[in-house]
This record gives C-alpha cells, sequence and structure tokens, in this order.
C-alpha cells in the first residue's frame, strides 16, 4: 500500500490543504513551530481523529463551524494487498462492470495481480466512502451499463480465490471500501512525539502493533520466537542505541513486560522496565518492531529529533532506508533529517493568517538545491530552518559576528542566521562572467523554502583591489560588503586580550607590556603608522608570529579558536574597541529583523 495524495479540509489548521502528492519513498514535511506538521501527521488517522473544525479570520465569528473534518485519500493498493484482505475476509461482494464487458474471471485475476489506486475520503469518526464510483479505479464503467456484484472467496489454505457472479440485487453492499479500510488500518503506522507509556500487558498471541503501541510487550514476545528475527531486531537498537547491549521480553504468568541491558550481564536485577527508560526509546523499538514486520507499509513519524539525539535520529534515517519498500513521512525541523541523501519529497508548511498552508518540493527539485548548494561549498544542513541568510567570509564571521549583535550592541537578530561562504575565491574570479557567483546565489534564494533568501555577504578586503570591491557591489546589487578593516583579525590586536588568551593557553602569566612591545616591533617594520598599521596590515600572520614569539614556539595560532576567544575577551572587557566592528556587522542586519535584547536587572 501507498498513499498517492491527501487532502485535509476543516481540521485543526487547515481549511483546505488541495491534493498534496506523495512519493513511494521518504516523504519529509518542514515548517517552523505551529505550521500544522503535526496536525498533517494526525491526519493520516483518517477516521479515528476527533472532529476539530478550523477556525481562522475567513470565517465569521457568529457563523457556525462545520461539523465535520474531511480528509481525502487516493491509494495505491497492490494486488497482494487486495488478495491478502480477500483471504482474511474469506467472502465479499465487489462491483464489477457487467459481464460482457470482460469475463468476470479476468477481472478478478487483475484485481489481485495488478491491484488499483483508488480514491476514498473519510469523516472524522466515521469509515471510507468511495470517492470514485463505480468501479473504485479498479474497472472501466460502461457509460449507462449496469452493474453486477462478484461473490469472491478466497482459500485460505491453498491461497486461491474463487468468484461467482451474481445479479445486483437491492441492498446489496459492494464491500471493496471495508476491504481497503482494512487494509489501510493493517499498513498505517503513525508515531507521535509524545513518549509511550508501555509497561506490562497481557500476553496475547498477536503480530499487529496497536496504533499506540501499547501491546509492543506482546507482539516482541512474538518475535522473539524467531531468534534470528529477534538478534536481527537488537542488532539495530544497537545501532541506534550503542549504550544498549540487549532488549529481553520476560513473561510471568499471562503478563508480558519489556527490559533493557544497558551492559553485557545475565544478572536479572540490572535489567531496566522499558518505562522506567528514557525517552525515545520506546518510539524506536515500536519503529524497529514494523520495520521487520511489515512489508509496503506507510510509516509516519513525528519529529523524531524531538525525542532522540541528533546522532541516533541520524542512524535511525539510515536503518529506514535499510527498508525501501515502505512509504516513509516525517515530520522535523532537523538537519540530519532533511539533509538526508534518501529524501524524495518534501511538503514545506507555513502558517499565513491563521491558516496552514502546504507547498511541495519533488525529489529533482531537491536534488536541484543540493546540487547548487553543493556548487558553492554548502549543504542543506548549512542553512535548513533558517529564515535568512547573511553570507560571511569564513567560519570566524560565522561565530562572532552574532556575538557581536548580542553582546556590544545587545539585539538579537530575529529569524537571520550567518553562515560561512565556502568558495570565496569564486566571486573574486578575473575570467569569465563575474555576475555568475551571485547568480548561482540567486538562484537558491528563489523557489523554495529549503534555502532561505540571502540578506548581505560580507567580505574581507585582504587581497581585493578597489576596482575588484566596486566590481563585486555593482555585480552583486549593493548586496556587498566590506569590512572597514582588511580582517576581521585587524580588530583583535589588541595588547591586553592577546596577553590574556596566549597566557591562559599556557597557564603563566603574560605581561601586557611584553605584548605592546612586540606589537611596537611589528609595526615599526611594517613602516606604517600606528592607524594605518592597524586598519592595514596582515593581521592573520602577526598574531600567528605573535603566538610563536610570545610562547617559546609552543602555541600555535588557530585562526577559529583563538579569534573567538579574543572577541570573547574584548565583549567582556573592552567592548567599545569593537565598536566600528560592531556598526559594520549591523548594518548587515535589515532594521526591521533588529531588536533589542531585553535588560537584565540585577540585585
Amino acid at each position: 500500500m501507498k498513499i498517492r495524495s491527501i487532502r485535509i479540509q476543516n481540521y485543526k489548521s487547515f481549511d483546505d490543504s488541495g491534493d498534496i502528492q506523495l512519493n513511494d519513498g521518504m516523504n519529509v514535511i518542514v515548517g517552523q513551530n505551529s505550521s500544522g506538521k503535526t496536525a498533517f501527521l494526525d491526519a493520516f488517522r483518517l477516521w479515528a481523529n476527533e472532529t476539530v473544525p478550523h477556525r481562522s479570520l475567513k470565517r465569521d465569528e457568529d457563523t457556525p463551524l462545520s461539523a465535520h473534518s474531511v480528509f481525502t485519500i487516493e491509494l495505491t493498493l497492490s494486488g497482494r494487498d487486495i488478495k491478502q484482505a480477500l483471504l482474511r475476509k474469506g467472502t465479499a461482494q465487489i462491483y464489477v462492470p457487467e459481464a460482457n464487458q470482460a469475463p468476470i474471471a479476468e477481472m478478478v485475476e487483475r484485481m489481485v495481480n495488478e491491484g488499483t489506486t483508488s480514491t476514498f475520503w473519510t469523516r472524522a469518526k466515521g469509515s471510507f466512502t468511495a470517492a470514485k464510483q463505480p468501479g473504485h479505479g479498479l474497472f472501466p464503467a460502461k457509460p449507462g451499463g449496469t452493474m453486477i456484484v462478484t461473490k469472491v472467496t478466497g482459500d485460505r489454505k491453498t491461497g486461491t480465490i474463487s468468484h461467482g457472479g451474481a445479479s445486483l440485487s437491492a441492498g446489496a453492499t459492494d464491500e471493496f471500501t471495508a476491504l481497503a479500510q482494512e487494509i489501510y488500518a493493517k499498513n498505517i503506522f503513525v508515531f507521535s512525539a509524545e513518549r509511550y507509556n508501555i509497561g506490562r500487558v497481557k500476553l496475547k498471541d498477536e503480530s499487529t502493533l496497536e496504533p499506540n503501541a501499547g501491546n509492543l510487550p506482546s507482539v516482541l514476545a512474538k518475535l522473539n520466537k524467531n531468534r534470528r528475527a529477534f538478534d536481527q531486531y537488537t542488532e539495530f537498537v544497537r545501532y541506534i542505541f550503542p549504550h544498549i547491549d540487549s532488549v529481553t521480553v520476560s513473561q510471568s504468568g499471562d503478563q508480558v513486560e519489556i527490559f533493557v541491558y544497558n551492559v553485557e550481564t545475565t544478572r536479572p536485577d540490572l535489567a531496566m522496565p522499558l518505562l522506567q527508560s528514557g525517552t525515545g526509546i520506546s518510539q524506536v523499538l515500536a519503529i524497529l518492531y514494523v520495520l521487520m514486520t511489515v512489508k509496503g507499509g506507510v510509516i509516519v513519524i513525528d519529529e523524531p529529533n524531538s525525542f532522540l539525539h541528533p546522532g541516533a535520529t541520524k542512524k535511525l534515517m539510515q536503518i529506514l532506508s535499510v527498508f525501501p519498500n515502505n512509504q516513509y513521512i516525517v515530520s522535523t525541523h532537523a538537519t540530519e533529517v532533511v539533509s538526508s541523501s534518501t529524501v524524495a519529497e518534501v511538503v514545506a508548511l507555513s502558517m499565513v493568517r491563521g491558516e496552514s498552508i502546504a507547498a511541495r518540493y519533488s525529489t529533482s527539485e531537491v536534488d536541484g538545491v543540493r546540487a547548487i548548494l553543493a556548487e558553492v561549498g554548502s549543504s542543506i544542513a548549512d542553512v535548513f530552518g533558517l529564515e535568512s541568510v547573511i553570507w560571511v567570509e569564513g567560519q570566524t564571521e560565522q561565530e562572532c559576528f552574532p556575538a557581536i549583535l548580542r553582546d556590544v550592541l545587545k539585539i538579537s537578530s530575529i529569524g537571520v542566521a550567518f553562515v560561512a561562504m565556502r568558495h570565496t575565491a569564486d566571486f573574486d574570479r578575473k575570467k569569465g562572467d563575474p555576475r555568475e557567483p551571485w547568480e548561482i546565489y540567486d538562484r537558491l534564494s528563489k523557489g523554495t523554502a529549503l534555502v532561505p533568501p540571502a540578506l548581505a555577504f560580507s567580505f574581507d578586503r585582504d587581497g581585493r583591489s578597489d576596482q575588484q570591491i566596486e566590481d563585486m557591489e555593482r555585480a552583486s546589487k549593493a548586496k556587498a560588503h566590506f569590512l572597514p578593516r582588511l580582517t576581521y583579525e585587524n580588530y583583535l590586536l589588541h595588547p591586553k586580550a592577546i596577553a590574556s588568551v596566549v597566557g591562559s593557553e599556557l597557564s603563566i602569566d603574560l605581561s601586557v607590556q611584553r605584548v605592546e612591545i612586540e606589537l611596537d616591533k611589528i609595526c615599526k617594520e611594517s613602516k606604517m603608522d600606528a592607524i594605518e598599521f592597524e586598519k592595514s596590515c596582515r593581521a592573520p600572520i602577526i598574531l600567528r608570529d605573535l603566538f610563536y614569539i610570545l610562547s617559546d614556539n609552543k602555541l600555535r595560532f588557530d585562526k577559529m579558536k583563538h579569534s573567538l576567544a579574543l572577541t570573547r575577551w574584548l565583549v567582556l572587557n573592552d567592548a567599545p574597541s569593537l565598536q566600528e566592528l560592531a556598526d559594520f556587522v549591523v548594518g548587515l542586519v535589515p532594521k526591521t529583523m533588529r531588536k533589542e535584547l531585553p535588560t537584565v536587572f540585577s540585585e
């Protein structure tokens, strides 16, 4: 079974989602908080949902709310799905076209071998109703033709299906929709982000997991009878949770319970009941059970990153890819999910005036975004989940610019992230079209919610002539900005800050005077005056040499680590010295996206 599309009407934040197409493989649902991700996934429970009418500004407050939430779903049911449902049921009446269009035997044969794509709709707390009659997509109906009922009887022993035609009698019920509903219920699994409280349950001979996973101990007890399968199951658990040694199912009378061992031991006193185990373990055990036992199911997971560590989330995504016959629908705001190479379809949800709006991006579009990001040395993981981006020269600026905004200017940049560019040399190209690198970034920012718009670009002046800077400003349409000084490190040539950072690294009391003497020597050798030296010297090289001199060749200047340490010292001890830099940084952020941080009062 696969879900081709779903439409959600009058349910929670959805007024009418329209038909949202889904891929057979990995579908990822993204969006900001309260954009409707959980409501979207809840919708796959169909008739099990309560009616929760949509409320929005489009409806007058005195207008009565609609009494029904409606879900329309298009399913592809394989021949195997239909055949197994018929065998379980034993007998079923199904509409087929009148006999002279094709032999009934041929129709039934096609139905249980080729399957069908059919559309159904359901009201919350209702059941399936065929949205396309007659034939449900199984057979082309003859215009004006009559319908007959085929009684299909399954032989459970041999797995064969016999059939017998009968005229449609008054009050006869077409049972195909009931079969489809049973197939759907048996193959859909919706895992919420809430902790599962799974304790001791009554042992039953069952293999189908309940919607709330409440019978997980019972179904695992049955899986445990197949040692090879259960060993594979345990290996998957260990892969996601390396601290877990084994999972056991313990029976006492007619009660059964799951225990987790965090160490390799035979001591029963060290077994931890699943009910007392960490958050996320019960969800993973339930998900893995479905993977091991369901063929061609639909697995819906609400924000696995909310109950799993990023590393565990990534491993879970890897295991899902080992079972490609299933269809996956996963909501997330985590990069380790959306950046997975297995993602086929992305549905981006946004909240607009109290209503959830969906935009869909196909496999080719997702791959296209990956390819364009690769051109600039980035990945979806670098920018996913951000609202707007300011691209900066390197990792140092990526870490330090937000700290300067926050701690020097006491300003928060709402929805803006600073992201390091990887291939800044592309912007300085002396051959080819100078507009090309800017067009790449422009393509990244248009037409997809996966990559946020670029607000500005921040560059060093180092290695760029005045003419190159002018050309870049023109090609970028004024989005390119250049530091007032040669490099970021030119703001860090502060004797007290250097003495503190180097002294701390070496666990010594380094005098500020010694740093001043060494800096003064370097300045005189450069033949620049103090103001020109501060603005235009090659500060990264000077800091490298200073660190070696001051440490007697014991300490190497680490551009990322030590620039951040020097910045932090200046922020805490001499913020005014960073004022020029702070003015530059805040100029990158549009005024509408700045917000003053609240003042913290202390007694």
